[in-house]
């Protein structure tokens, strides 16, 4: 892909995500780790969803070689401390896909520890983003989709490879999923 493809790919997810979410509070960039394996463009974008929730997106993600073209987000208490731990968890995710794991929907992954210091959640689960509405998930322009990031805890990963992806989803909405908390319990 061009860098003008890129440009225009850049543009369209931006007003997409401004559209959901509102304007781009700011921009990170973890300078750490694997981030010479990624799109030059990648980084990670904050929106202020609400008062009470922060949305973290990749950018540039899509850009890669992977076959699947995805960008991931996830959702968090607005004002977090640990911002920047998110926006590793983002690249380190995103760099796991590029190098081989070739995510999509139902597809978990490993983060080896906690999404935050504290949390049981050490697992990320990559699900269609159904909170957000129907279009959400498809970038006008592109073959990119966007999927949401969930945290999840190892009883919950287990628990969907037992009984699949649709019997997870269906524990989270009866029970109500607290997708802001990356410190609640096991829902399984």
């Amino acid at each position: 892909m061009t860098t003008n493809n890129h440009m225009d790919l850049e543009k369209a997810l931006i007003e997409h995500y401004q559209t959901a979410w509102g304007n781009i509070s700011h921009s990170l960039v973890w300078s750490k780790g694997p981030q010479k394996d990624l799109p030059k463009e990648f980084r990670v974008l904050s929106f202020s969803k609400d008062s009470t929730t922060s949305v973290l997106a990749t950018c540039g993600l899509s850009f890669g070689s992977a076959e699947n073209k995805i960008e991931l987000f996830l959702y968090c208490p607005e004002n977090i401390l640990e911002e920047n731990r998110l926006c590793e968890i983002l690249t380190v995710t995103a760099h796991y896909h590029l190098t081989g794991g070739n995510l999509g929907v139902g597809h978990s992954v490993n983060w080896g520890e906690p999404i935050i210091n504290g949390s049981l959640c050490n697992w990320g689960y990559l699900s269609w983003p159904y909170l957000e509405g129907e279009s959400f998930g498809d970038v006008q322009l592109s073959s990119t989709k966007i999927l949401w990031l969930v945290p999840i805890t190892k009883q919950e990963l287990e628990y969907k490879k037992k009984n699949g992806v649709d019997a997870l989803e269906i524990v989270f909405e009866e029970q109500g999923l607290n997708y802001i908390s990356f410190f609640r319990q096991s829902m399984v």
